[in-house]
């Protein structure tokens, strides 16, 4: 399995800001969301991929 910061999906254009946005939303309002998967096929877990695409990790 590769590890692929949701940061770098959206630098390749690969996911668009409305994705990642929607993404978010689903785990904000769902905390028990342990994946989620793209229309690109790409899937992420929240708590781990988006803390490093808002906090640099």
């Amino acid at each position: 399995m590769s590890t692929t910061i949701t940061r770098d999906l959206l630098k390749a254009k690969i996911v668009t800001n409305d994705e990642v946005s929607a993404a978010v939303d689903v785990f904000m309002t769902d905390l028990t969301t342990r994946l989620f998967q793209f229309k690109s096929g790409h899937s992420g877990q929240p708590p781990l991929k988006w803390s490093a695409l808002w906090y640099g990790f």
